[in-house]
C-alpha cells in the first residue's frame, strides 16, 4: 500500500524560467516534472511544516 495519493496539477512558468528548469533537468539528467513536484513539496513543508 502506498503511503501518497496522485494530485494532477498544472503550473504556468515564463519562457526565461522554463529554459532554467529545462537547463537544470539536463544538468542533474532529472526530468522538468520531478523536478517541479520536488519544488513545491518543499515549499509546502516549509510553508506547513
Amino acid at each position: 500500500m502506498k503511503d501518497y495519493i496522485d494530485v494532477p496539477i498544472s503550473v504556468k512558468i515564463s519562457r526565461a524560467q522554463k529554459e532554467k528548469l529545462s537547463q537544470l533537468s539536463q544538468k542533474l539528467n532529472r526530468s522538468e516534472s520531478e523536478l517541479v513536484r520536488e519544488a513545491i513539496m518543499a515549499l509546502l513543508g516549509v510553508y506547513y511544516g
